[in-house]
């Protein structure tokens, strides 16, 4: 009987810690994304602000 519990708490232990590994990993990863979505949200900004602004340039040009 002894020896069961203690598997039991050993078991429930050991679920407690991987599912918090699991659940810090899936932050991490989904701060990771979101940092790529910002970095490509400034590239496009950044593109469609040159776009406009050439644009303009081309047509106070002509």
């Amino acid at each position: 009987m002894g020896i069961h519990l203690r598997l039991t708490i050993l078991s429930v232990a050991l679920e407690i810690v991987y599912y918090s590994l699991i659940q810090n990993l899936l932050k991490r990863f989904f701060k990771f994304l979101s940092s790529i979505s910002q970095i490509f949200n400034i590239i496009i900004f950044h593109a469609s602000l040159f776009l406009n602004l050439s644009i303009l340039n081309i047509k106070y040009f002509q």
